[in-house]
């Protein structure tokens, strides 16, 4: 902060000191860079700094640090999230590393772009990003080398690819992801395959392409809690778009004495990123999901996901 007052425009600096403030706002269950006033996400006073900080440089040079940050420092607030500019303010940022780096080996930066498009709608350039990232990914590991979160942009790229209605190419991105969770099962990651290992199932669900959902079960090399949660509620969601009622509830059923068993503290394996609350909240939406289908009434199917939404708006991003 001091070096920072002395000289505002140096562009290193002001990035160092808006890097410090965010790092105070996280912690292992994440971004903690906005407050919840009135509805709206607000920045934190710490944040709001950094944001300064940030803006001013990216307004004098493309500075790969200060556009990563402030990416970060955006992505939280989503639109319809109430916060004026919101991710779109970190979306010149996130076009300039794209353009920046599309041709280097810097495959984290190509990455970056995605976390500000997958916010945005921006979908089919989230996967292009990733599309690109994953495939240095891949040079890296030929060469014996290890990248930074190789799961991370084939997650990305399944994501964004499924959310633009690319199939196929969502499809063969789990499909990899899953490969490099087997190859490589307590190599950290985010997500690391205890969250992820089911990615090419669900992928399936996206689609509706019920038939697919079986084969695409497969046994995971360690006994990930959240995992049996998520078998069961793919396998669920088949079971009943394919007219199987009796076989959708014997998942549902199965799926909470799943769910039963996540961790119930923090101290519990996960992605790096998320403790048991994070286990818990994805198992949440799953339940949601599957007991809504089960449910006659169509409009008691939206009232539970209306409020199932609620209830997510309001985790730790």
């Amino acid at each position: 902060a001091e070096a920072h007052g002395a000289d505002e425009r140096d562009d290193d600096v002001a990035t160092l000191y808006a890097e410090s403030l965010l790092l105070l706002d996280c912690d292992f269950a994440g971004y903690h860079f906005y407050d919840t006033v009135d509805g709206a996400l607000t920045p934190t006073p710490r944040v709001r700094k950094a944001l300064a900080a940030l803006r001013a440089v990216v307004g004098r040079s493309a500075h790969p640090l200060a556009e990563h940050l402030l990416i970060h420092a955006t992505e939280e607030t989503a639109p319809g999230f109430g916060t004026p500019g919101g991710a779109a303010d970190g979306e010149r940022s996130a076009d300039s590393l794209a353009a920046q780096f599309e041709g280097s080996a810097a495959q984290h930066l190509i990455h970056m772009s995605s976390h500000t498009y997958l916010r945005v709608g921006r979908y089919a350039d989230g996967a292009a990003a990733n599309a690109r990232a994953s495939a240095r990914d891949a040079a890296y590991l030929a060469g014996g080398l290890l990248p930074y979160g190789v799961g991370h942009d084939l997650v990305f790229l399944a994501f964004s690819a499924a959310m633009a209605g690319m199939n196929a190419t969502a499809s063969a991105a789990a499909a990899r992801a899953r490969a490099a969770y087997a190859a490589a099962p307590d190599r950290p990651d985010g997500p690391d395959g205890s969250v992820a290992w089911h990615y090419p199932a669900l992928v399936h669900v996206r689609f509706g392409a019920w038939d697919e959902v079986a084969a695409a079960l497969a046994p995971p090399p360690r006994p990930w809690p959240l995992q049996a949660v998520l078998e069961q509620s793919a396998t669920g969601l088949s079971a009943f778009h394919r007219g199987d009622g009796a076989g959708a509830s014997a998942a549902y059923d199965a799926l909470q004495a799943a769910a039963a068993r996540l961790p119930a503290d923090d101290d519990a394996p996960t992605d790096g990123q998320r403790g048991a609350d994070g286990l818990r909240n994805v198992s949440f939406a799953a339940n949601a999901t599957l007991f809504a289908a089960l449910l006659p009434d169509r409009c008691a199917s939206a009232a539970v996901l209306r409020a199932a939404a609620k209830v997510q708006e309001t985790w730790t991003y």
